[in-house]
């Protein structure tokens, strides 16, 4: 017996020896844990999903400390009509403007009737009304000046699509992007305006970054409380299945019940709060912690059915599970924490969470599940139904091909791994902001008709100054903007680009343009556009680009060519810089793949010495190493097939299953370990492990696919997507399990006895 062994079984025992004041430690304890849930903060916007840390971060505070967040100012209404120029449609449009710009928390409503262009002239500002107040109440007046507007070079046209039917009103919200509580207050009062003054027979779409943001709140609160639900529901059929007895179903699902709230409670606790990924967690830690579970159980009722009282059976079943349990948490607390390694904060977060409450959930199982068997009633026995024949007749069959046939099943599996390696480079990494929801999702078609009709909000921000930090407004200065913005539109993937030299009047620069941008900032109109565009003392410009969900890989491309036009149009005098939040989510979205390799790598140098330190017999650890490596082989070949991306969810699959998957490993190789210091046949091995712990696996197993199939019911596919491969990763462990690791360590036993020297000598 090792120390591990010596420090559990020692532990075990004063707590059995004291269950009272053991139970009473733990209540409170939990009690303790799961007041946290006081200050569990929820974060589901986008920042978290963001590259930090980095000169990128500082540079772009830096900028929207002098500009503003011109990429999340406005939340967008787009509104659908046989002919938005109709006067009846504008005269309804204005009456809606009007009342938006009246909701508290409105800076500016900017629409076709609100829109004012600046004209200089004389040294005096004038704005021009597109559709000035006098014309909304005679035809006459307005009907040429509605013609004029069907005019494509019209200035108003931004405003407009090209067969104009459809209309846009831009609404500027007052609190910055990180605030979406107070952005969502806004929101929910424009929704009201909106419906109640939405001109008739019209449809009206809504989008922008506070918007989309907002929409994936509502949809991964609400999709994750199903999924938990489901989760449960499905764990409940699964455990029922397996004993027949709701006692047992129960004995299962308390502890990890409880372990639910406590985790999520130690994240307050922390201050870490819920994110758009670790929203997962509750129904993570219910399916990890169940199937500990349903190995103590299994064994429990193994020991009962061999005659064995409750209080015996209990301590045989610790006795036999108890050390695999410990490192199974272990591992699976590695595969987790290993994804601390990632750059990305979500993903450390995410993994440093759930490794927390999968140490709960295994705190809740050792305590309660031993105290439950001894009080609860249980039919000694497992159920001989169809079901469980079904599993009982799978195991023989698996027995004998691994016993008989050992070098087919290696064989097959090697063929199978080519196979699947062929397969991976086929996978695609490019990510994109309008398909993390299904095809004809609502808010996913808005994001998608912003970006085809009006150019969306998604682009680059580009900040330029000169080196001597001298005014940006001097004759060169303002032609080289001018030269750049052209340049900028050429290129293919542009949709629009906004500079500030779309304020000014032509030919007006130096001293004359600071007076006509001073004169701006003075009214209500432009006050904001100006900002976004000029800093207060004209030494820095900003341009604003915007383009087309271009998906990671073209858009990295694309910043490439941003910058490099950027460059050769200012030249050396001056410093250009893209910031900006799209860029920070390019960065952000472009490091889900190096996170997800560096975490599998990082998983796997703390998960191996572990599995070696558990075995300590290097023909059982080469068994369970390849049979937990294979498996990986196959999420990535199954994510190539299916054109399923890497993306946020995807990217954790690979580590957290690792670590979860070598729980199943561990209780077989543990138990194959124990049986070769009472028996010299290796086949006589397998098939005792089999008929034991086997029956246990395959049951976890379909607990783990089950829990995490749950997750496909999410709208995010992200979310969903994580489900779908663990579950696939966890199939592809099973058979690895159950076939490869045994016909591995029975061809390796046919040429050596397993027990080591050392082993011989603590025999001796």
């Amino acid at each position: 017996m090792n120390a591990l062994s010596r420090g559990y079984f020692a532990a075990h025992h004063g707590m059995s020896s004291r269950p009272r004041l053991t139970l009473i430690l733990f209540l409170l304890a939990w009690l303790a844990a799961s007041a946290g849930l006081s200050k569990l903060q929820l974060d589901l916007s986008f920042r978290p999903l963001f590259a930090t840390g980095a000169a990128q971060d500082h540079a772009t505070r830096e900028f929207e400390a002098v500009f503003g967040q011109p990429s999340g100012a406005f939340a967008t209404y787009i509104i659908e009509h046989d002919d938005v120029l109709q006067p009846q449609f504008v005269r309804s449009l204005n009456h809606l403007s009007l009342a938006a710009d009246s909701v508290m928390g409105v800076d500016e409503v900017i629409s076709l009737t609100t829109l004012r262009i600046p004209q200089w002239e004389n040294g005096r500002l004038q704005l021009v009304s597109v559709i000035p107040a006098n014309a909304l109440a005679d035809d006459d007046i307005l009907g040429p000046l509605l013609e004029d507007l069907r005019s494509a070079d019209h200035p108003a046209r931004s405003l407009i699509n090209s067969d104009n039917h459809y209309a846009l009103v831009a609404v500027r919200l007052a609190p910055r992007m990180e605030d979406l509580r107070a952005r969502r207050e806004i929101l929910d009062r424009l929704e009201v305006v909106f419906n109640a003054n939405l001109p008739e027979a019209s449809v009206l779409y809504v989008t922008g970054v506070s918007v989309v943001e907002a929409a994936y709140e509502d949809l991964i609160l609400r999709d994750q409380i199903l999924a938990t639900g489901l989760t449960v529901l499905m764990l409940s059929l699964l455990l029922w299945l397996l004993f027949r007895q709701w006692q047992a179903a129960i004995a299962c699902l308390i502890p990890v019940g409880m372990a639910v709230p406590a985790a999520l409670g130690l994240m307050g606790w922390l201050s870490a709060p819920i994110t758009i990924i670790n929203s997962v967690i509750p129904a993570v830690i219910l399916v990890v912690g169940v199937a500990d579970a349903v190995h103590m159980v299994v064994a429990f009722l193994g020991h009962r059915q061999s005659g064995g009282r409750a209080d015996l059976a209990t301590s045989e079943m610790l006795a036999t599970t108890g050390q695999a349990c410990a490192l199974t948490t272990l591992t699976t607390m590695a595969g987790f924490m290993a994804l601390a390694a990632a750059r990305l904060p979500v993903i450390r977060d995410f993994g440093i969470a759930v490794a927390g409450g999968v140490f709960v959930a295994w705190v809740a199982n050792q305590v309660l599940i031993p105290w439950l068997l001894r009080r609860v009633p249980l039919r000694a026995e497992l159920p001989r139904d169809r079901i469980n024949r079904w599993v009982v007749g799978w195991i023989e069959s698996a027995t004998r091909l691994t016993i008989n046939r050992p070098v087919a099943v290696i064989t097959v599996s090697a063929v199978i791994v080519l196979l699947l390696l062929g397969l991976v480079p086929r996978i695609d990494a490019d990510q994109r902001f309008n398909e993390e929801l299904p095809p004809g999702h609502p808010v996913r078609y808005a994001q998608e008709l912003n970006e085809a009709e009006f150019g969306g909000f998604l682009g680059p921000e580009i900040s330029v100054r000169r080196s001597d930090g001298a005014s940006m407004l001097d004759a060169d200065s303002v032609a080289r903007l001018t030269g750049l913005t052209h340049a900028l539109r050429a290129l293919p993937q542009t949709q629009s680009v906004s500079s500030v030299a779309d304020l000014l009047p032509r030919n007006v620069v130096g001293g004359e343009a600071e007076l006509a941008l001073t004169a701006m900032r003075n009214t209500a109109e432009l006050q904001y556009r100006v900002r976004e565009r000029i800093s207060p003392s004209g030494d820095r410009l900003a341009i604003l680009v915007r383009t087309g969900d271009l998906g990671t890989r073209r858009a990295a491309e694309y910043r490439d060519a941003v910058a490099k036009l950027s460059t050769e149009h200012f030249g050396p005098d001056y410093e250009t810089e893209i910031v900006g939040q799209w860029w920070m989510a390019q960065q952000g979205m472009r490091l889900v793949l190096g996170d997800m390799l560096r975490s599998l790598a990082t998983a796997l140098l703390v998960v191996i010495p572990i599995l070696w330190f558990a075995l300590s017999q290097w023909r059982l650890f080469i068994a369970a190493l390849v049979a937990n490596l294979v498996p990986l082989m196959l999420p990535l070949a199954f994510m190539a097939a299916t054109g399923i991306r890497v993306r946020i969810g995807t990217a954790v699959v690979l580590a957290i299953a690792l670590g979860i998957a070598v729980d199943n490993t561990l209780h077989i190789a543990a138990r194959l370990r124990a049986l070769s210091y009472e028996h010299s046949d290796s086949s006589a091995h397998v098939s005792i492990m089999m008929e034991g712990t086997g029956r246990a696996v395959i049951y976890t197993t379909i607990a783990l696919i089950a829990g995490f199939l749950s997750m496909i019911t999410n709208q995010l596919l992200a979310i969903r997507d994580m489900g779908l491969v663990a579950a696939v990763t966890f199939f592809g462990a099973l058979l690895a399990d159950l076939l490869l690791l045994p016909a591995i360590y029975v061809l390796l036993m046919r040429s050596r006895p397993l027990i080591a020297r050392a082993d011989r000598r603590a025999l001796g």
